[in-house]
């Protein structure tokens, strides 16, 4: 879907917005609101700022002033979006996934250096735990070789 598609969608579903079925019907406004937040998956930030507000919108027995609140949160969202669509200012995606090709000139480094922070917590976690087992191993031997080394001093 082009920039000027969408745009004029988001226009033909602000006038919906407006609209008084889309205050005294449930379902309807569900649908215009469902339609808006789809149409907004472009842009993560207005997209999650739209999925909050419907996601109350689209819920009963809430107080008129918070709805209306929240029709005007949609009404602006809306309105920044086909700003940014009219004017060309959206930002062209990114192919991620060749940020993240493996090749054979990627080794064990680069992966530490491009992961995820869970995944490195775990990796320094695991190391550490493998130092310390290795650590605590070669003391115990240690204090093993001491003990046979007083015994044999007490008794001669």
């Amino acid at each position: 879907m082009t920039d000027e598609e969408r745009a004029e969608e988001l226009i033909a579903l602000r006038a919906k917005l407006r609209s008084d079925s889309f205050r005294t019907s449930m379902e309807e406004r569900r649908n215009i609101l469902s339609e808006i937040v789809s149409l907004l998956n472009y842009n993560p930030v207005l997209h999650s700022h739209a999925v909050t507000a419907a996601d109350i919108l689209s819920q009963p027995h809430f107080s008129n002033n918070l709805y209306e609140r929240l029709e005007g949160r949609i009404d602006l969202i809306v309105g920044e979006a086909i700003a940014e669509l009219e004017k060309g200012l959206t930002q062209p995606k990114s192919p991620r996934q060749d940020r993240f090709k493996l090749t054979d000139e990627h080794g064990a480094w680069w992966f530490v250096m491009n992961c995820t922070t869970k995944t490195r917590a775990m990796i320094i976690s695991a190391v550490l735990a493998i130092l310390t087992a290795g650590y605590l191993a070669g003391r115990n031997h240690f204090i093993n070789q001491v003990i046979e080394l007083w015994k044999q001093i007490q008794s001669p």
